[in-house]
């Protein structure tokens, strides 16, 4: 089976990818029956290349300076390295994160109604679209032409898109003429049950996922998720996207096709009336051969699969990362974190290290977190990602970061590694993130920037499974501050302070509008923690559920659709 990844995004984002492409490249099993091996060709973002390379090559991951070749005829098979050069192929895409942040919302498209411009959710959909046309779509040549030689047989490969990459998935996909998954790590797909959590508060999204039930379901729900949807497609994309299409004698699916799509092949007729559009149309618009994968835990947002408008190719697997640890970090690569945790036990508190990181995010309350721990005395840390890696340490932080062995800094570390052995978590509210720590068993404090991560905040303060926080806007953590900077990071530091005294207290408990009871935020972890893995061991599996179920649903969709002959 040969399976073509484009992960635009995050790297919360991209690693539920690497954990897939892992599973596939090490066990057969998954293979269908025309080959003996899976082949990965992997499109990421430019700023992500080198981390990708650093997890897929012979090199276990350490320190920079203590980076260990591995021979791959080791005999420890454990260290077997997955990642061939003639099974799994890096293709770095032509921009960053960073290209994210400098496009301009087009306000001067074909609308027939500009004033809507004027609305903050009709603006940002018009900044998703300029990303998606500008940066996404143009690369559909050069992904073609860098697969070409990969190709043998076209029957066995399938094409995996993220969202933001959606409009070039579903179009190389045409072109190509094999099967699309698009890949959800959020709830994207229509649905009767809750609505679209960029279109209504968040606060309606999470009371109706709390108190739905099987009776319940509303056609207004349904209508927020084209809210966004159709002027994404209809007004901000559609001459690019005609435009992309023609360039190979296509067209693009019209409205009511992409409805049908989006929705799982339950969304409506896909065909059409008009004879030259549906000469140039190509058979893979048929809902068959394009699925949807919703990769997140029904623990926190509730099934959608078999309601109402919902359609037969929407699957739910889980979360893909959860426990993902790339395969060379399978010794104890770095023993100073070991020797760290290790110290943690003789201090003051017994209990283990929080753990904080915000992963690519653009975090900039630096001077809040630092303050916030030289006031958590008893509380030792891991701090993780690069807006840790102080170029210019204020003078105040010497103590805490260099001396008082209460702090230990990394750019990068595999979650499901180090959580497990830390008591909580204080992170931004990624997908990827918070699924780790819902597996590690620990509560969460999350800090929401963007997105979904409001989402995700709520949910885990509903659930009893965690605290959102605000840590405020602004400062950039380098300088040695001023009166008023100062005293506006105390407070923000006191929020922090607060939360991890809550959570850390073992005599403290919450009550939450969605529990009748009042019940320990740690209990409740502990708890979920334990019914994941009963129902993994239930199923069969002894290894994280959703890349093998993911794994083995590439291999049905490919097999199924040799077998209709598509």
């Amino acid at each position: 089976m040969h399976v073509i990844m484009i992960s635009v995004g995050s790297w919360g984002d991209t690693e539920p990818y690497l954990a897939l492409a892992q599973e596939l490249l090490t066990n057969s099993n998954h293979c269908d029956t025309n080959s003996t091996n899976n082949k990965v060709d992997f499109f990421v973002q430019s700023q992500y290349e080198s981390r990708v390379k650093q997890v897929t090559t012979t090199t276990l991951i350490g320190d920079d300076d203590d980076d260990v070749d591995v021979d791959d005829d080791d005999d420890d098979s454990s260290l077997q390295n997955p990642f061939h050069q003639n099974n799994f192929r890096l293709h770095a895409l032509p921009f960053s994160t960073q290209d994210f942040y400098k496009v301009k919302p087009n306000t001067t498209t074909n609308n027939n109604n500009n004033n809507n411009n004027q609305d903050p959710k009709l603006k940002h959909v018009a900044t998703v679209a300029e990303i998606m046309g500008e940066l996404v779509l143009p690369c559909a040549r050069w992904i073609l032409d860098s697969i070409a030689p990969t190709i043998a047989n076209k029957s066995n490969t399938i094409l995996l898109s993220s969202a933001l990459s959606r409009p070039l998935g579903l179009l190389l996909a045409q072109v190509l003429e094999i099967p699309m998954v698009l890949l959800h790590l959020q709830p994207l797909v229509p649905n009767t049950i809750f609505p679209l959590y960029r279109v209504v508060p968040i606060e309606t999204c999470v009371q109706a996922m709390l108190l739905y039930n099987n009776d319940d379901h509303n056609q207004y729900y349904e209508q927020t998720y084209w809210k966004i949807d159709h002027p994404l497609e209809e007004i901000f994309l559609r001459d690019r996207l005609i435009a992309a299409y023609d360039q190979f004698g296509l067209v693009p699916p019209t409205w009511s096709e992409l409805q049908t799509i989006l929705a799982g092949g339950g969304g409506g007729d896909a065909n059409d009336d008009d004879d030259d559009h549906a000469s140039k149309i190509h058979p893979h618009h048929h809902q068959e051969v394009v699925h949807i994968v919703n990769c997140y835990s029904n623990h926190l947002i509730p099934s959608i699969v078999g309601t109402p408008g919902v359609g037969p190719n929407v699957h739910e697997i889980g979360c893909l990362a959860d426990a993902y640890i790339p395969w060379n970090y399978k010794r104890t690569l770095n023993p100073d974190l070991e020797t760290f945790l290790q110290s943690c036990k003789k201090m003051k508190n017994t209990r283990p290290p929080i753990c904080i990181g915000f992963g690519s995010m653009p975090f900039s309350e630096l001077s809040a977190v630092m303050d916030a721990l030289i006031e958590l005395e008893d509380i030792p840390a891991i701090l993780v990602g690069k807006p840790f890696q102080f170029t210019s340490c204020p003078p105040r932080y010497q103590d805490l970061l260099f001396t008082s062995g209460k702090v230990f800094r990394m750019e990068f570390v595999p979650y499901a590694h180090v959580l497990p052995k830390c008591s909580m978590m204080l992170c931004h509210g990624g997908a990827g993130v918070v699924h780790a720590t819902i597996r590690a068993g620990i509560p969460c404090l999350v800090h929401p920037i963007m997105g979904d991560q409001f989402l995700f905040a709520s949910l885990l303060e509903q659930k009893g499974l965690g605290v959102r926080i605000i840590i405020g806007t602004g400062g950039d953590g380098g300088g040695d501050g001023g009166d008023a900077t100062s005293k506006r990071q105390l407070l923000q530091a006191c929020d922090i302070v607060r939360a991890v005294r809550k959570v850390d207290s073992s005599s403290s408990s919450f009550s939450f509008s969605s529990s009748s009871s009042s019940n320990s935020i740690r209990t409740n972890c502990q708890e979920l923690r334990q019914k994941i893995i009963t129902e993994e061991n239930d199923a069969g599996i002894h290894h994280p559920h959703g890349v093998v179920q993911m794994a083995t649903l590439l291999q049905q969709i490919v097999l199924g659709n040799n077998k209709r002959g598509v």
